[in-house]
């Protein structure tokens, strides 16, 4: 079975990037661009708190997504294998594994003693 989490991702990182869409789109709206001979000017036009809200939550979402972005900057992909199922793997690229043969032990097939008191 394949694990992953870019699904997630996707999902959030869309919504997001929409809802600052939508933010941003509700702050320009609320001004009038106008051309002229000496250039453009800006008219605050509409509501000045629809603007000021407008532009809060665009910068808002926008971090988020910034924030979001970074974090599945490295995103995982598994395949879960149920236990006690034989696998075969196929490497596409060289794995170097720093052998050591008294390390990462999964089975100990040493008898143990345990102490019913510390003292």
């Amino acid at each position: 079975m394949l694990v992953s989490d870019i699904e997630e991702f996707v999902a959030t990182q869309g919504a997001v990037a929409g809802l600052a869409s939508v933010a941003n789109s509700i702050e320009k709206q609320q001004s009038t661009i106008t051309n002229g001979a000496a250039g453009s000017t800006i008219s605050m036009t509409g509501d000045t708190t629809k603007a000021a809200g407008g532009a809060f939550l665009s910068g808002g979402l926008n971090k988020t997504g910034e924030i979001m972005a970074e974090r599945y900057e490295s995103y995982y992909e598994a395949i879960y294998v149920p236990p006690g199922q034989k696998v075969t793997l196929l490497m596409i690229e060289p794995v170097n594994i720093d052998y050591n043969p008294n390390n990462r032990k999964v089975a100990y097939d040493q008898k143990s003693t345990r102490a019913n008191s510390l003292d």
